[in-house]
């Protein structure tokens, strides 16, 4: 067994993902992270708050390492950390959002609002696209629609467009 996997299987034995998280860092970590799952060192192995190496990917907005993990090594995209997260909610990144929601990750209605005032049309779009509704109301009784119009934010205007446009109302 190599120095790589022995210490990657180490990390693994006491539950860590630091280790993994530095093999990310480095030029050549799609062949250790190989390596790692070839010899069954679980990916899933999480860290004293419960994330993941693919929340730490996404955290870190490495999109190669995302899909590295979805797709080579299988990692559910719906894990949730200690305190309900997901890889979804840890990244800014909106082309790892869109990624992770197009490979099966499950968020509540209430991200089209979010999504919405951050002013992510990519990330609105992939979700009405995927058949959220636009018309979904948050707790206080509020539509999307209704929310951006009330920010009065001048850079939504384009999202009040796209929201009007799949039939969102107030």
């Amino acid at each position: 067994m190599s120095y790589v996997v022995k210490m990657l299987y180490q990390s693994h034995q006491i539950g860590k993902v630091e280790t993994l998280v530095r093999v990310l860092q480095e030029e050549n970590w799609e062949r250790k992270l190989k390596l790692a799952h070839a010899n069954g060192i679980s990916l899933k192995s999480r860290d004293e708050n419960g994330e993941t190496i693919l929340m730490r990917a996404s955290r870190m907005n490495r999109l190669d390492v995302v899909k590295f993990l979805a797709e080579k090594c299988k990692v559910d995209v719906n894990q949730e950390d200690d305190h309900g997260q997901k890889a979804f909610h840890v990244t800014s990144n909106e082309e790892i959002q869109i990624y992770l929601l197009q490979h099966g990750t499950n968020v509540h209605e209430i991200m089209l609002c979010f999504a919405a005032l951050d002013n992510r049309l990519h990330v609105v779009d992939t979700l009405i696209g995927l058949g959220f509704d636009v018309n979904f109301r948050d707790p206080q009784g509020d539509t999307t629609l209704t929310l951006c119009k009330s920010a009065d934010d001048y850079k939504l205007k384009k999202m009040i467009t796209l929201l009007k446009n799949n039939g969102a109302t107030i």
